[in-house]
Formats: C-alpha cells, sequence, structure tokens
C-alpha cells in the first residue's frame, strides 16, 4: 500500500465528519497524477474489500463511492464560499 492510500484511510477512519472529509479525499485524489491516482485507488479498493469481507458496511461503501466517482471523472463539489442566509 502506497503512502497516500495509508494516509486518506487514516484521514477517514479519524474523521468526525465522515462526508465532509471524502469531499476533501476527493479534491486531493483528482489533484493527484493519473499514474499515482490509479495506484492509489487500487490500493483503496483492496482495502474496501476487506472491509466488506469484515462487515464494516458504512466506510466500505462511502470509499466504494469515492472510487467509482474518481474513476468515471466526476468533479468533486467545492465547498461553498458566500454569505450565510438567515
Amino acid at each position: 500500500m502506497n503512502k497516500e492510500s495509508s494516509i486518506i484511510i487514516h484521514q477517514l477512519r479519524k474523521a468526525i465528519d465522515m462526508d465532509k472529509q471524502l469531499n476533501v479525499v476527493w479534491r486531493n485524489l483528482s489533484d493527484l497524477p493519473e499514474q499515482d491516482r490509479e495506484k492509489t485507488l487500487e490500493d483503496l479498493d483492496e482495502y474496501r474489500q476487506q472491509l466488506a469481507a469484515d462487515g464494516e458496511e458504512t466506510l466500505s461503501r462511502k470509499l466504494n463511492e469515492l472510487i467509482t466517482n474518481v474513476r468515471i471523472g466526476i468533479a468533486p463539489a467545492r465547498p461553498r464560499m458566500g454569505p450565510k442566509e438567515f
């Protein structure tokens, strides 16, 4: 497993808000060079399969969604930077 994959897994394990952290990881993966991104996605997919076998459905499902979105090229959502509405 490469360094990026290990960092991503650690970030997701320790995340308080899983969806927010997934968006950050998604943006970071989109910025990686193609070869590094594919290697990282392969490592994450192997880890996702281990999670599914161990019965951790939530993280496995979120990783599957992340991997699929990055591979098909969907752009990650950018945070909204505007005035708050009351």
